[in-house]
């Protein structure tokens, strides 16, 4: 291990030499090929500094209070010396290869930064830290090829990325400037087959498979999933020659909610033999290359031009003509054939990649109900060689102790709070909120030792429960229950355990309570479960941390933010999952009391859509009846009038006592659905299209409460809507950085 040290920046001659110099916050979880900053070589001699070599590991090592450096590393793409902040690894290489060790720290940075750094402001590592961090460790060839299969997904993101940017900002530079109407040899639809009466004289529509298939927009967007198929005959095929899906082409729904959706229609990956599209879409045939239209047609820049063709009164829609007039920026044919193929093959590439993630998934589940005895069995179907001996029944009262002792005497320990994903996360974390514990009484909490688990007992049902892995005490609220086990038991082993169907059945058989349903200790000793030997307890829990972490890895890897539309999510109104739509309150803003805080549209950011605190003010106005204006835990706040209209915001109580104000409408979220789940909703490109074309007025834009209430929400399980706010909730910080880190790749020179 070495890390590095700063030069005198009083002594100009130790600056802007040949020899580069890094520091932590130029570390991108990536390669870095670059830094800032250089020094000479004597300010090398200096400073005591060495070169370090390209394709060292290099980890952040301070300042790690912060969630945007907390994990933050980078493998070197050029030799460069380091500052005091970063910290280079050099491993055994008989054990373990750089490159895995990259890929390991970069999915568990985040955990090990909050669990095993120290400080009271300052989070940091030392040398002695770091070496107790724990690793699991496959044989180097395995290692050799996670780290090659990483690295090939990493190359594609990067590729992705630099598609919209390429798109977005490059070609508007060097490509010309073309109306729709010329870059397609056809622009059709299904009404141009003749008049409406026409129409009903010559096509009659089937429900029994017919010649052809007649193909909707809703069966391009479920993948012919839908059993509700339409056929025509052969007349009927022949007649809608126009709209004959027999060559790749591109399709537009133009009216109703899915305009701005694109299709590329292969006929190869079309269900039946002979294909017609159905009404409500225009047809496009490009006479260049058609998959680089349909990418140009995905872009921002087109879909901004759409919709200000979409028509303001009645059902949103627009026609022909006025698609034809949008213009895009196009290079040369040849140009467009190799982008477009490009960019088909990373769309091919994306998709095998997706399917890898979900098929991890099954293994997983698979090997949970494999690799743990069935009832009235002894042995599991599936374990590892060596391993003969019958599993043992064991009570839980046998190996369980409950250690939750009371901070009677306000030591001052970090709070933690346990979520249904994460396991363990420090409350500030949790609630966005720095100081977040700070007027609390820590003295009810209970105490969590390292190597401990606690759940509560109120959630456990929905996997509500963590195992502490820190160095150090912390606490918990007084809610949770807080346990070890006996030394013969594997925790990673029983954190597995934890989350399978064996200890679901036994929450739900033994959980008590008539409203909310409770699971607390004395109900936790009261299960069985087989257990294994010590030995083959670890090699299990060691195999599914490993599954866990490829699943981890497969999500983040394969740019899925956009696609978790599931087909049995159900579609709901906003006005079905909010309980009440309710406008602020009409006051004027004044100077901020110290306690009562004010929040109008533009207090809340454009991006971030927090509430902007570097202005505070108050509500104008007596207070005394204005009870129904606080903001509660989960009140979700959406724009209604001008240029910020549709803009959103949630309420969390870290925010501390809020009013409303009346150009602002309160959303109430039933319990039955989860807010976060439904604020992330809102920054989505489907809720942006619904504002862009419901918001339209003579005057101003605006939107009312009705019109919020109509916005379709697809929604899973109430479980699966908190895991997916949880997760865009902690990427929203994230995904915030890596923007800025691509908007200053773009401008450099």
């Amino acid at each position: 291990m070495y890390n590095g040290q700063t030069p005198s920046r009083k002594r100009d001659e130790y600056w802007n030499g040949n020899i580069r110099w890094l520091s932590s916050g130029e570390l991108n979880r990536g390669i870095v090929y670059s830094s800032i900053e250089t020094i000479t070589e004597e300010g090398k001699k200096s400073a005591n500094l060495r070169v370090v070599p390209k394709g060292t590991f290099v980890m952040a090592i301070t300042g790690l209070e912060a969630s945007g450096t907390r994990g933050n590393c980078a493998l070197l793409g050029f030799d460069t010396t380091l500052n005091q902040s970063c910290m280079a690894l050099f491993p055994k290489q008989d054990i373990l290869i750089s490159q895995f060790l990259f890929q390991w720290y970069r999915m568990v940075g985040e955990e090990y930064g909050i669990n095993y750094t120290q400080g009271t402001k300052q989070q940091s590592y030392n040398a002695e830290l770091i070496k107790i961090l724990p690793i699991l460790l496959p044989s180097i060839d395995e290692q050799k090829k996670i780290a090659s299969y990483l690295n090939s997904i990493d190359h594609l993101i990067t590729l992705h990325q630099r598609k919209n940017i390429y798109f977005y900002e490059k070609v508007t530079l060097v490509w010309e400037q073309r109306k729709l109407e010329d870059i397609m040899d056809t622009v059709t639809d299904y009404v141009a087959a003749g008049s409406f009466e026409d129409i009903r004289n010559n096509v009659t529509y089937l429900n029994e498979p017919g010649y052809a298939q007649l193909v909707r927009t809703v069966d391009l967007k479920k993948k012919f999933t839908n059993n509700d198929s339409i056929y025509v005959d052969e007349s009927a095929f022949k007649y809608l020659w126009r709209v004959n899906l027999n060559e790749e082409c591109i399709v537009l729904p133009n009216i109703g909610a899915n305009i701005g959706e694109v299709y590329f229609v292969e006929p190869s990956g079309l269900p039946y033999d002979n294909n017609v599209l159905g009404p409500n879409a225009i047809l496009l045939k490009a006479n260049e290359d058609t998959y680089f239209a349909f990418t140009a047609l995905n872009n921002l820049t087109f879909q901004k031009q759409l919709f200000e063709n979409v028509g303001s009164s009645g059902q949103p829609k627009f026609n022909k003509t006025e698609l034809k007039s949008i213009q895009l920026y196009m290079p040369q044919n040849e140009e467009q054939e190799k982008i477009g193929q490009y960019f088909r093959d990373l769309d091919h590439l994306i998709t095998l990649h997706q399917r890898k993630c979900e098929e991890t998934k099954k293994l997983k589940k698979y090997m949970l109900q494999k690799m743990f005895p069935q009832n009235g069995q002894k042995v599991p179907e599936i374990r590892f060689s060596g391993f003969t001996d019958a599993w043992e029944q064991r009570k839980f009262s046998e190996f369980v102790k409950n250690v939750a002792v009371r901070n009677k005497a306000g030591v001052e320990l970090e709070c933690y709070a346990v979520t249904n994903d994460r396991g363990f996360i420090s409350q500030k974390e949790a609630h966005d909120a720095f100081g977040y514990m700070a007027d609390a009484d820590t003295t009810a909490y209970n105490i969590v030792p390292p190597s401990s688990f606690a759940y509560n007992p109120a959630r456990i049902n929905v996997g509500s429960i963590g195992y502490y892995t820190g160095i150090e005490n912390v606490i918990v609220s007084s809610l949770y229950e807080v346990f070890q086990t006996a030394d013969y038991v594997d925790d990673r082993f029983m954190w597995h355990w934890f989350k399978s169907d064996h200890f679901s059945k036994w929450i739900e058989r033994l959980q008590e309570g008539s409203v909310r349903l409770y699971f607390y200790y004395d109900k936790l000793i009261q299960c069985e479960m087989k257990m294994p030997s010590l030995e083959e307890q670890k090699k299990m829990g060691a195999f599914f941390d490993q599954l866990d972490h490829l699943i981890t890895l497969h999500q983040c890897k394969c740019h899925l933010l956009h696609k978790l539309l599931h087909n049995d999510w159900e579609q709901r109104k906003l006005g079905e999952i909010a309980f009440s739509f309710e406008y602020g309150l009409n006051a004027a803003a004044k100077e901020y009391d110290g306690e009562n805080k004010y929040i109008r549209i533009t207090d809340i950011d454009n991006n971030t859509h927090e509430f902007l605190t570097y202005n505070l003010t108050s509500p104008d106005i007596d207070l005394t009846d204005a009870e129904n204006y606080k903001l509660a835990e989960g009140d979700i706040l959406l724009a209604r009038t001008g240029a910020s209209v549709g803009k959103s915001y949630i309420y969390r109580d870290s925010d501390g006592l809020v009013y409303y104000a009346g150009f602002l409408i309160r959303a109430r979220i039933r319990e039955e659905y989860d807010a976060e789940f439904v604020f992330q909703s809102t920054l989505t490109d489907k809720y942006n299209k619904y504002i862009a074309v419901t918001s339209q007025r003579s005057g101003q834009p605006g939107m009312n409460a009705q019109e919020y209430s109509e916005f379709e929400i697809r929604v899973p399980e109430k479980e699966e809507q908190t895991k997916i706010g949880t997760y865009f909730r902690i990427l929203d910080h994230l995904i915030t950085l890596h923007h800025r880190k691509y908007i200053y790749i773009l401008k450099s020179p």
